[in-house]
């Protein structure tokens, strides 16, 4: 019998006591049936056999162990390791408006999964992980008209819809599968090798039951997650309880991806507007369903923020992927738009709004004249002030005079 994404089997021995095997135990907890599974416990035979599988062990998990359970024996793997050894973790610095730049800049420059490739192909797969359906649906339409093969699974999908999905993916039918948290428990692929968290999970556990889809049987698998501003702290908690310094030069965990790149993505992203006009709704429905998700979320802790708010300067090395040449010329274009950009803004004029294409020849410009000479003698008498040998000279009494005569000569203009 199939309960959700448990899976629940029964074994009858020869001598008569059954087993009971429960899969994926917090999913059923988490979904309310912790009643209805009391209820079953009750109902069967007291001389049985209870086997409880799960990659995490809440609390309540582990009252119900001890409360319907007789001498319960815990049996724990991997327990101060967390994650797999060969599980390699990269995590990218972009904007919230980018995301969606930066994923396709993954899947091109990283993943080398290439769009518009026949049905018969096969290719590198990932997993994304999004946080509502909403974020499935928009991204399934978005990629799919980008070119690639998409599959999906969220909650409410029914479970013939999950099965046929998940078969095709694993058929190699589709280049990625895109999932919600709800069905990440749920997914069993053997071999995969990229797991993409489009966005950041809001609880350590969640993270690790994300990239636990990858890095299996002791073949290599590497989680890329896309790290916003508001992610941080988020990411900094999750360094604690996996107790790694993700932002250690020598750990290699933080990565930025190449402006020139994510410009050319927004381009990309902006004719698929056009080419499917569903896609600027669905971003809409998206973003408003992202803003109630964020609401509803638990928050990082108090320490977190305050490393946040240290990190959020920092500036993250250029990804490997992208040294290339062609990269390197773009970026140094960028670099000198840069450098021209702080220039302009550091410029300070030499004349204020009211002298502008006067050249001193209004009441205006005088008095401004006079304002900066008697700002020029103050600054040299708090300079002079500044030595014991001097004394520091009053303001002239020509430039005083000067002043008083613009300004009365102004007010009495106005």
């Amino acid at each position: 019998m199939t309960c959700g994404a448990s899976k629940w089997s029964f074994t009858t021995k020869l001598i008569g006591q059954y087993t009971i095997c429960i899969q994926l135990i917090v999913s059923l907890f988490e979904m309310g049936f912790e009643v209805q599974l009391h209820e079953i416990l009750h109902r069967l035979p007291s001389h049985r056999q209870n086997l409880l599988f799960s990659a995490t062990l809440p609390s309540a998990v582990a009252e119900f162990a001890k409360a319907g359970l007789t001498n319960p024996l815990l049996h724990r793997l991997d327990s101060e390791q967390k994650i797999s050894e060969d599980l390699q973790l990269c995590f990218f610095d972009v904007k919230r408006d980018m995301k969606d730049a930066s994923l396709l800049a993954i899947l091109d420059g990283v993943l080398h999964i290439v769009p518009n490739q026949k049905e018969e192909t096969t290719s590198n797969q990932a997993i994304i992980f999004v946080s509502t359906k909403h974020h499935v649906e928009y991204l399934t339409t978005l990629l799919s008209a980008a070119g690639y093969r998409t599959n999906h699974i969220y909650g409410s999908l029914d479970q013939v819809a999950r099965q046929r999905q998940l078969a095709g993916f694993r058929a190699g039918q589709a280049d990625l599968l895109i999932v919600t948290d709800v069905a990440a428990r749920g997914i069993d692929i053997p071999v995969m090798d990229n797991v993409i968290n489009y966005d950041f999970p809001t609880g350590v556990k969640s993270f690790i039951h994300r990239v636990g889809r990858t890095a299996r049987a002791g073949r290599k698998g590497t989680a890329w997650s896309f790290i916003t501003r508001d992610d941080l702290p988020y990411a900094i908690d999750l360094e604690a309880f996996l107790r790694i310094d993700f932002a250690d030069e020598a750990a290699n965990k933080y990565w930025s991806l190449p402006q020139a790149v994510i410009d050319k993505n927004l381009e990309q992203v902006g004719v698929l507007d056009e080419i499917s006009p569903e896609l600027p709704t669905l971003r809409s429905v998206m973003e408003r369903g992202r803003s109630m998700f964020e609401r509803s979320r638990p928050k990082a802790s108090a320490r977190a923020h305050k490393s946040a708010k240290e990190r959020r300067s920092a500036v993250m090395p250029l990804h490997p992927a992208f040294a290339t040449d062609a990269v390197d010329t773009l970026d140094t274009q960028r670099q000198a738009q840069s450098k021209l950009l702080a220039t302009l803004s550091s410029f300070t004029p030499s004349e204020t709004i009211l002298e502008v294409g006067q050249r001193g020849r209004t009441g205006n410009a005088g008095l401004m004249a006079a304002r900066r000479s008697v700002a020029a003698e103050r600054n040299a008498k708090k300079q002079k002030t500044t030595q014991p040998a001097e004394v520091a000279q009053p303001v002239s009494d020509d430039t005083r005079q000067k002043y008083d005569v613009v300004s009365q000569n102004q007010f009495s203009h106005d």
